[in-house]
């Protein structure tokens, strides 16, 4: 899998269809219903990677509305669970995973300016709205926030 660096808060896999071969595996060996794990260059990713960082952007996102400086460093550590998120729905979802990234870029560039942008909050509800989406086109609940 190729990465490459973004900014200061993480790294970002390249959603690029040509550089990562991507595909979900289903829970039963069939091709409905919620898969068990996700298949990243034929590594196996556990589903509750990017589960875990969703369920840590719900925070994140609460956090954002009233203070997003503080949102840098947690950030940092949900930043890679959405990345794998938008690089296994390049494959078959592909304006998912663009809208992903593009929601993730907004929301870095907001918090790495000093001060963060007034719009921070509403940008973190966007990347948290966004996350949920993708989750429900790979056919994984979102965890509730």
């Amino acid at each position: 899998m190729k990465v490459r660096r973004i900014g200061v808060h993480g790294w970002r896999a390249a959603a690029l269809g040509a550089t990562v071969t991507v595909a979900v595996a289903a829970c039963s060996g069939g091709s409905s219903g919620a898969p068990k794990s996700l298949s990243l260059s034929g590594e196996q990713v556990p589903i509750s990677q990017v589960t875990t960082a969703y369920s840590q952007m719900c925070t994140i996102s609460t956090q954002a509305q009233s203070n997003p400086a503080a949102t840098a460093a947690p950030f940092a550590n949900v930043e890679g669970g959405l990345n794998v998120e938008a690089t296994v729905l390049a494959k078959d979802h592909g304006q998912e995973s663009q809208r992903l990234l593009a929601a993730l870029s907004t929301y870095q560039a907001d918090i790495i300016a000093n001060p963060p942008p007034s719009t921070s909050g509403q940008a973190a509800a966007n990347l948290l709205a966004t996350a949920k989406q993708g989750l429900q086109a790979l056919k994984i609940s979102p965890p509730n926030c």
